[in-house]
């Protein structure tokens, strides 16, 4: 594969590739690496992060992006389920447009440099 540039990100085979080595790397879970890191008592910043965004996402009908993310209460309990890889895997981002609000901030607080 060449090297990345910003002019690939655009071509679909390209993300299609992307996603496709992501879903691999997911599928690789077991669930002693998830309760690893749901056992974590202060998890680096990178793991944190992704994991309120991972929340986030897969309860964007019922968060409030107005009140402060309770990483301990919220964050863990999504670590803990059971079905967490395949909702990530299956994740329908259709969601996302009937919760713009959510979207946004993921987009600003996660995402933006």
């Amino acid at each position: 594969m060449r090297p990345w540039s910003p002019g690939h990100a655009n071509r679909p085979s390209f993300v299609r590739q992307k996603l496709e080595a992501i879903q691999q790397e997911l599928r690789k879970l077991t669930k002693a690496d998830l309760d690893q890191l749901r056992r974590m008592p202060d998890p680096p910043v990178p793991i944190r992060r992704t994991m309120e965004m991972v929340h986030l996402l897969l309860n964007a009908s019922t968060v409030s992006v107005t009140q402060k993310l309770d990483y301990e209460r919220q964050c863990r309990r999504t670590l803990g389920r059971s079905d967490l890889i395949s909702s990530i895997l299956n994740y329908d981002s259709a969601q996302l447009a009937q919760q713009p609000l959510v979207a946004q901030y993921v987009r600003d607080n996660y995402l933006s440099p």
